[in-house]
């Protein structure tokens, strides 16, 4: 029989998602006094309806495990949000926007993963199903944010942000300790014991190196109980290669199924190195004088 907290939960993650999307397509659009943007109206009925919608997911969660304490103090603290519920602020930090109220319903969000059980496997695959979703979704989400990404670092510090959004206990670099050395991954997030991998490659040279070093981290990642779900994306700034290519090779070279691959096609390009021309040598030309 389907747990209905396990359910709302899933539908929960997938809301937190659209909120932090919809805040961000609302902070890119300029309003200048006196004029009316039809687009952001758009965005802000919808950021109210998930947002509303959310608080309806989580009292009834909070009802079904009777925390009825927990479930009072939200009804009170998202009354006094009614007038504001849609508002966004800043964070500096990470050079992004973010939902006041979400933050607000984020603790109750909290609490309620206490009560989920840890191990089961509906909550897990509908929440990896979520993540990667949201991986594959990198690119898009770039573009949409007019990035650019010139390596590796770019990618994974705008993906920080998405991904803490929808878990807001996930790493950012862990250290995965073995025999002879500690691997450290882009993420993991120990609630579904999940780790991710980002590659960022120019051309088939960049993505072989890169294929390798994620095949090295096969096997670093596999004596340590903790992570059993690990994603490798690869992000290629051309459409020089395919998923099923990739994925082929994993297969080939005896990966695991606990490892999901995903390749991606995306702008993006290391900043070249400009190099001054150099002049060309004038050729001189020896004058023998004229004896008369």
């Amino acid at each position: 029989m389907t747990n209905p907290a396990l359910v709302a939960s899933k539908q929960i993650s997938q809301l937190v998602w659209q909120v932090f999307d919809l805040v961000s397509d609302i902070s890119e659009i300029a309003e200048p006094t006196g004029v009316v943007n039809e687009d952001r109206i758009t965005y802000e009925i919808q950021l109210r309806n998930a947002l509303e919608r959310e608080f309806r997911l989580i009292s009834a969660t909070l009802e079904h495990f009777g925390l009825r304490d927990q479930l009072a103090e939200l009804r009170v603290g998202f009354e006094k949000l009614t007038d504001k519920i849609i508002a966004y602020e800043y964070d500096g930090e990470s050079g992004y926007w973010f939902s006041t109220t979400q933050t607000f319903l984020n603790d109750y969000l909290d609490v309620i993963r206490l009560f989920l059980p840890v191990n089961d496997s509906n909550t897990q695959m509908a929440a990896l199903e979520i993540l990667e979703n949201m991986l594959r979704s990198t690119a898009v989400l770039m573009s949409k944010h007019d990035l650019v990404p010139k390596n590796e670092t770019e990618v994974n510090r705008f993906m920080e942000t998405f991904i803490k959004a929808a878990f807001p206990k996930a790493l950012y670099n862990p250290s995965v300790p073995s025999v002879l050395k500690s691997y450290h991954p882009e993420f993991g997030i120990p609630e579904l014991q999940v780790l991710i991998e980002y590659k960022f490659a120019e051309d088939e040279v960049e993505l072989k190196a890169a294929v390798d070093g994620v095949l090295t981290d096969t096997r670093g990642y596999s004596g340590d109980a903790q992570w059993r779900f690990f994603f490798a994306v690869f992000y290629l700034t051309d459409a020089f290669s395919t998923e099923t290519r990739v994925r082929a090779h994993f297969e080939q070279c005896g990966v695991p199924d606990s490892w999901r691959i995903i390749v991606l096609n995306g702008a993006g390009g290391r900043k070249k190195k400009n190099i001054p021309p150099v002049a060309a040598e004038v050729p001189t030309t020896t004058v023998t004088p004229i004896v008369a």
